[in-house]
């Protein structure tokens, strides 16, 4: 039975990165499949974690550790059948997104102007750009 917060979202481990068959399931061609069909229900906040993710992974400087934890994050996002299906309605990408925060939090040293340009070129390419209230 998945565990909860008092806002009532999952409770996912950060260790969860390190289990060999989320790092194995990372793939860049699944990661690109999957992204665009979901971009929307990620929203705007996880598109772009994901994104910034992916383009971190390209830095021929990234730490060992830091670069398993984003293949781990990545892979486990990738998966359709992880803490909470993805296909479930509303709750389905919570879990990844969580994930996705945690080693969002442990990479974002390493990320710069340049990854964060290619982040949010790819999230306007496919989102557009956001409405603002007036």
């Amino acid at each position: 039975m998945p565990e909860y917060d008092k806002d009532g979202r999952p409770v996912i481990d950060p260790e969860i990165v390190t289990e060999e068959k989320y790092q194995k399931a990372w793939s860049e061609k699944a990661f690109w499949n999957k992204l665009p069909r979901v971009a929307r229900k990620l929203g705007r906040a996880g598109l772009r974690q994901a994104l910034r993710l992916y383009y971190v992974l390209r830095k021929p400087d990234l730490p060992g550790k830091t670069r398993v934890m984003i293949y781990g994050a990545l892979g486990y996002f990738i998966l359709p059948t992880d803490f909470l299906p993805d296909l479930l309605p509303i709750l389905g990408f919570t879990d990844d997104l969580g994930l996705l925060a945690a080693v969002f939090v442990a990479a974002s040293q390493y990320m710069d102007e340049e990854v964060n340009a290619k982040a949010e070129a790819k999230v306007l390419q496919w989102l557009g750009r956001e409405e603002k209230e007036v």
